[in-house]
């Protein structure tokens, strides 16, 4: 292996500066010897991250199971049926990888979108400083903040009625805040303006939304968010692995039909609560004068809320829709809602 690979902490995922992410696995010695099998494998998974490191635990699993059954015996009888599961590997990070190449067809990306003219962005800036508080530190000399109150029309792309929301700009230099805060101001145009990006998951276009607003907060620092810890390890870490994310989830959004009327809101404190109108029709007779419950989310920043709705399975929306049929709401299972955003859930 090259010395100028760098490990990446998960088996077989190793990068390499000019090729990206790679995954690379050599086969039992028995496989050799089989002229229709690969002695190894090396499978490029892309330069993004967090895209590569869901595929390579994708990968991890799926040979664990495959290598449990391929045993010499197996290979020398079975060669075919071991070449048809390599293809099906393969063929999932081949998709993977070329919905990834889409998803800043329609956004600029956070590198194209730095490029571009950002006067209207500036102007805006402007305009909002004169009426409020956009940049401001706790401490003289301390890391500027970005006071990010939003728009009606980013409410509506993000899917969560959240009423104001503070990013660290990792700098404590007026100028380079001002160029940051600048910078936000065309991410949100952005996001306010341009369509979704067409394709299967149209419809759950605020998860995508959400975590387009984070790669931009995050390239809008001089660290682009390396140091930052802000999405929960269980959800997709960037735009280009969430399509996979939620495949991998089976997080299909209209088999979760007590998650369509669900509706994300940040309260006057700055929790995030899930509120959850509750269809008569469904419940048990004597629960039915309950018209909704409300669940806390106990997490802080808003793009991660329709990443974990979308995150739901169909096991943690039963969970779900179980408390909802229960008389005692206090009681309700903490599982529904793990993996990203626990909470407590409320009859009303």
């Amino acid at each position: 292996m090259s010395k100028r690979q760098s490990k990446t902490g998960v088996p077989h995922l190793v990068y390499q500066a000019n090729t990206g992410f790679q995954y690379y696995l050599t086969f039992p010695k028995h496989f050799a010897a089989n002229p229709k099998l690969p002695a190894q494998i090396r499978w490029s998974l892309s330069h993004d991250e967090a895209l590569a490191r869901d595929l390579a635990k994708y990968l991890n699993a799926s040979f664990e199971q495959f290598l449990a059954k391929a045993t010499e015996h197996y290979v020398e009888l079975f060669s075919d049926r071991l070449l048809v599961d390599l293809q099906r590997f393969h063929l999932a990070v081949a998709e993977a990888l070329k919905f990834a190449d889409r998803v800043w067809k329609v956004r600029p990306s956070p590198m194209k979108l730095a490029n571009q003219d950002l006067s209207v962005a500036h102007a805006r800036m402007m305009k909002e400083s004169a009426e409020r508080v956009v940049l401001y530190s706790h401490e003289p000399g301390g890391e500027i903040f970005f006071a990010l109150t939003p728009t009606p029309a980013l409410v509506k792309a993000l899917g969560v009625g959240f009423v104001r929301f503070d990013w660290p700009l990792g700098t404590n230099n007026q100028n380079v805040a001002s160029d940051a805060a600048r910078y936000i101001y065309a991410a949100l145009d952005v996001l306010e303006t341009v369509p979704p990006s067409p394709g299967r998951y149209s419809k759950e276009s605020p998860a995508f939304a959400a975590m387009t607003l984070y790669e931009y907060l995050c390239h809008a620092r001089p660290d682009q968010g390396r140091n930052l810890m802000h999405i929960p390890p269980a959800l997709p870490q960037s735009r280009q692995a969430l399509h996979f994310h939620l495949q991998q989830a089976n997080a299909m959004h209209l088999k979760l039909r007590i998650i369509d009327r669900a509706l994300l809101v940040q309260e006057g404190s700055g929790l995030y609560v899930m509120l959850i109108e509750l269809d008569p029709l469904c419940m048990k007779a004597h629960l039915r004068e309950k018209k909704s419950f409300r669940v806390e989310l106990l997490t802080s920043p808003h793009f991660s809320q329709p990443c974990a709705l979308g995150r739901f399975d169909g096991r943690r929306s039963s969970q779900v829709a179980q408390a909802a049929d229960s008389a005692d709401f206090g009681q309700a299972p903490a599982s529904a809602l793990e993996q990203g955003a626990c909470g407590r859930v409320d009859g009303v």
